[in-house]
């Protein structure tokens, strides 16, 4: 469904099983509770998920010319394949049975995420604040790059080499955390001016390269 304006509920039946779903809405979409066997492609002004169960790939992007947010209002998301979410607004994703696998963020403002096991980020872009939390593990693939502050909370957080890329001038923090038996592997900050010593909090059972770009530490 191409650019289209939706005035009441949404719903997609079928009398076999539905594979793929694209959809593209001028408005504020809310979508009904949806379980798919491939992709699901969503474009609005405004995009509200509910029970959502996707065997393939998920990319929910807001129109660009517009301010909306990417939220759930019930249920959980289970996505198999790669989440790629892009809001002009907030992303809010925090449900407790969320259960996504790999999750990239080519824009948001406030982005908030959560999920009941483990999670991989391949590359988040915010202008805001973001924080991560996981069950289990959480795993970056890709860089994080944000404005303001920046927490994880998981059992386990290993970065593979990758950077927290944090421009925080005016007070903003990291914080990263780890349950009592994890650990936290191979990864670094990198603050763009002067760090304070209160502008890191971390609970992490090992060492954590921390660099300054522009200013002193």
């Amino acid at each position: 469904l191409f650019r289209s304006t939706f005035g009441g509920a949404v719903d997609f039946t079928s009398g076999g099983t539905i594979q793929d779903i694209t959809i593209t809405d001028d408005t504020a979409l809310t979508l009904p509770v949806i379980n798919i066997s491939g992709d699901l492609n969503v474009t609005a002004d405004t995009i509200i998920f509910d029970d959502t169960m996707v065997a393939g790939t998920l990319d929910a992007t807001i129109t660009p010319s517009v301010t909306g947010n990417i939220s759930q209002v019930s249920g959980n998301l289970d996505i198999t394949g790669l989440s790629t979410l892009s809001a002009t607004g907030n992303i809010t994703l925090i449900d407790s049975n969320n259960d996504f696998s790999d999750v990239t963020v080519t824009n948001g403002n406030v982005v908030s995420l959560r999920d009941n096991n483990a999670i991989r980020l391949l590359s988040i872009d915010t202008t805001g604040d973001f924080s991560v939390e996981a069950g289990n593990d959480i795993s970056l693939v890709g860089n994080i790059s944000t404005n303001n502050n920046a927490t994880a909370n998981a059992g386990n957080i290993d970065f593979n080499g990758g950077v927290v890329l944090a421009p925080i001038t005016d007070g903003g923090t990291i914080t990263l955390n780890t349950n009592a038996n994890g650990t936290f592997t191979d990864g670094s900050v990198t603050f763009q001016d002067d760090l304070d010593n209160d502008q890191i909090t971390t609970t992490l059972r090992n060492n954590l390269n921390i660099i300054t770009r522009n200013g002193d530490m």
